[in-house]
C-alpha cells in the first residue's frame, strides 16, 4: 500500500479527549504512524503483530491495513481502548483480525503465556520514560517485546534520540541486532495544563531491532 493511502486511513482515527499525564499519553500522529508502518510493511504483511501501548489504536489499525494476519493491541487504559474500538469499527468495519487487551505491558507475558515468542512483529510508540514515575518505561517495553517475539522477528519502535547510545550499548546484552532507520521530529502539541508552549519538537529515533 502506498504511503499516502496509509496516512489517509489513519487520519480518520479519533484521539485522546482527556490524555493522562501519568501514562505519558500523547497521540501518535497519522503522519508518523504511516511512515513507521510503511517502513515495516514488508514484514507486517501476512504476519502476527503486537502493538505495545496501543493507545487509541492507530498503529494496530494501520497494521491490519498493511496486511497483517493477526494483530493484538496491548493497552493499560480503558478509556484509550474504548476510543481504539470506535476507531476499529469506523475504519475496519467488521474486521476480526484485530483485538485489544487491557493489561499492563509488563504483566502480559505472565498472564498470557501463549504469547511468548508468538509474534513476528512488535510495533510500538512507548512512553519515553521522562516523568518521575515512568523512568525507563520505553526500555521495559522493549524487553517485553523481546519476550513476545519469535527468533528472527522484528521490533519497530520510537525512542528519544538522547537515549540512542544507551540502546546501542544494550543490543548485545538483549540478543538484538538494531539500527536507527530515521530521526523523527516528534511535534508534541500543548496537551497538559503545565505545558507553556503551543508545541514542542522532540528528536526521536525510529529503531528497527531484530531478535537473534
Amino acid at each position: 500500500m502506498k504511503l499516502r493511502e496509509i496516512e489517509n486511513y489513519l487520519s480518520q482515527c479519533e484521539t485522546f479527549s482527556n490524555p493522562k499525564i501519568e501514562l505519558e499519553q500523547y497521540h501518535t500522529s497519522a503522519h508518523i504512524a504511516a511512515r513507521m508502518l510503511y517502513a515495516a510493511q514488508d514484514k507486517i504483511q501476512g504476519a502476527s503483530v503486537c502493538d505495545l501501548g496501543s493507545g487509541c489504536g492507530v498503529l494496530s489499525i494501520g497494521s491490519v491495513i498493511c496486511g497483517a494476519n493477526y494483530v493484538v493491541g496491548i493497552e493499560i487504559d480503558t478509556d484509550a481502548i474504548d476510543i481504539a474500538l470506535l476507531n476499529r469499527e469506523e475504519i475496519l468495519d467488521t474486521d476480526t483480525t484485530l483485538e485489544f487487551i487491557q493489561i499492563p505491558v509488563h504483566s502480559l507475558s505472565y498472564h498470557f503465556s501463549r504469547f511468548d515468542q508468538f509474534f513476528d512483529v512488535i510495533i510500538s510508540n512507548p512512553p519515553f520514560g521522562t516523568k518521575q514515575n515512568s523512568v525507563g518505561a520505553d526500555f521495559e517495553f522493549l524487553k517485553c517485546g523481546i519476550k513476545l517475539l519469535k527468533p528472527g522477528g522484528q521490533i519497530y519502535s520510537l525512542h528519544k534520540t538522547s537515549t540512542r547510545s544507551f540502546f546501542e550499548k544494550k543490543l548485545q546484552e538483549l540478543g538484538l541486532n538494531g539500527r536507527v532507520l530515521a530521526q523523527v521530529h516528534f511535534d508534541l502539541p500543548k496537551t497538559y495544563k503545565f505545558h507553556k508552549e503551543k508545541s514542542k519538537d522532540i528528536q526521536v529515533d525510529f529503531w528497527n531491532f531484530q531478535k537473534k
